[in-house]
Formats: C-alpha cells, structure tokens, sequence
C-alpha cells in the first residue's frame, strides 16, 4: 500500500468522480486535491479557520467549506481561489453542488440552508426552521 502525507487532522473526504482524484478537508485551514496516480498535491490555502467539507464543482473546480463561515470555490489544477461565497453566521458544515440547477447549497450551524448561484457567489434562497444546528 502506498503512502500519501497529509500532515494534518481531517475533517472529510470526497472521491471526484474520476476516480483518482481524492479531496481532503483539514484543520490545518487547507483543502488538499490528491491525484492518487501521481501522488501529488494542490494545496488551497485562503481560509481563516478549519476546512470541515470540500466537493467536487464541474470538471475543473472543487468547493471548501470552512469555520469561518465561508465557502471558497477554487480551481483543482491550480490551487486558484475564483470565488467567495459569503453570509452564513456559523461554521458552514456541508455544502452540495447541483449541476443540473447551477446552484451550491450550504449548511451551517447557524440553522439555515443557503442557496447561491454558483457563477457569481450571489445567495439567491435562504432555508429556515431549525432551532439547533
């Protein structure tokens, strides 16, 4: 079996749908997209706090989710950071990706579900009814 090194606690993991492409969520304030052919690394440096998720976002992009309430889109290739993602109140636990609408939905611990379009960042719905995240 061969070894990667993170270096660092996990808060999640995702397999792209390539099937070679494994993306790390870290509490080191990083994302982490691992070719397990290669066994190379892209590094997405720019949160603030902890990663808690990372998704894949159409064939070039992933998502991170973060404690510090905020989700980054970034290229896999290149590490580039293309979009923030802003509003949430709480650590953003999980984030989804729906090809089909356009839209990236997110949850938090501030009780809500947001809806955002995924081109421009804008928040374009908002779910309510949770007493506790």
């Amino acid at each position: 079996i061969d070894t990667i090194e993170i270096g660092s606690l996990i808060y999640g993991l995702t397999m792209c749908e390539d099937g070679r492409t494994l993306l790390v969520a870290c509490d080191d304030k990083t994302g982490r997209v691992v070719d397990l052919q290669t066994k190379k690394s892209v590094i997405l440096k720019g949160h603030m706090d902890y990663v808690s998720c990372i998704i894949e976002c159409g064939d070039k992009d992933v998502l991170t989710g973060s404690y510090d309430k905020k989700i980054f889109r970034w290229n896999r290739f290149t590490g580039e950071l293309i979009r923030t993602y802003s509003g949430h109140r709480g650590t953003v636990r999980c984030i989804l990706f729906s090809m089909e609408m356009n839209v990236v939905f997110s949850g938090s611990f501030d009780c809500k579900i947001f809806l955002w379009n995924v081109e421009t960042g804008e928040k374009i719905g908002e779910m309510n009814g949770h007493s506790d995240s």
